[in-house]
């Protein structure tokens, strides 16, 4: 998705709608999570580990739906959970440095060019409240980025990550895989020395892995979500962690 960096030149008279409007979230098949949103998210979301196409990072991810397709929580403009992530609720807006406020705007985006909506500009090109405010959320969300990312490199450091696929089984007896995912592996955490789990302990990454690996069990949500919504009917959701 293309943005373009917020300037008092370009964007002066541009008005952004009202959130929350969640229609673009159609095109997204999972959200990146903040650290303090994991167990949050995991209220409504199955939760896994994925890596950038971009950046090759690895990030704690809320999955949307069970293929690239479908995004099994939104109806029309409406979220239908409990807990939206905040990288959903964010848009149109995006963090980039070479933007006013360190802001960048999808111009593309049904929500700009309403004729009733948020002012990003005065009349003297200062950015007001309203963006000011957005650039502090968005501030918020990248240092609580940074913290799950510091989790994940501790897991990864102490080979906890492996990669998972999710098998679909369906009632005409078809079968197809989710590739490109990974979680976190009981058998490798039981192993882990004692100073190890103390130090994940005190970090407070210890409970938010036993977040991640019991939200799993919202496969199953997925699973009756899309046979309420489409078909064909999947008849059995399996989870294949891959030790080595």
């Amino acid at each position: 998705m293309m943005a373009t960096p917020l300037d008092p030149i370009r964007h002066r008279q541009t008005l952004v709608g009202a959130f929350p409007d969640y229609a673009h979230a159609r095109q997204q098949q999972h959200a990146i999570l903040g650290f303090g949103e994991i167990a949050l998210a995991a209220a409504d979301y199955p939760l896994a580990l994925m890596k950038h196409a971009d950046t090759g990072r690895v990030n704690i991810v809320a999955l949307y739906g069970l293929s690239t397709s479908s995004k099994l929580y939104i109806a029309g403009a409406r979220w239908h959970a409990t807990y939206s992530p905040q990288n959903s609720l964010r848009y149109p807006f995006f963090s980039n440095d070479a933007g006013t406020l360190g802001l960048a705007i999808d111009e593309r985006s049904e929500l700009i060019g309403v004729s009733d909506g948020h002012r990003v500009f005065d009349d003297a090109g200062i950015p007001t409240q309203y963006t000011r405010q957005i650039a502090n959320t968005l501030r918020e969300l990248r240092r609580d980025f940074e913290a799950m990312q510091e989790l994940v490199s501790a897991l990864t450091r102490l080979h906890l990550v492996k990669p998972m696929s999710v098998v679909l089984h369906t009632g005409d007896g078809s079968e197809s895989r989710l590739e490109g995912l990974y979680s976190v592996s009981d058998q490798a955490l039981s192993a882990l020395a004692d100073a190890d789990v103390v130090k994940l302990h005190r970090k407070g990454y210890l409970q938010a892995v036993s977040v991640v690996m019991a939200s799993l069990v919202q496969i199953n949500r997925l699973q009756q979500l899309h046979n309420a919504q489409s078909g064909p009917q999947i008849r059995d959701v399996e989870l294949l962690l891959r030790e080595r």
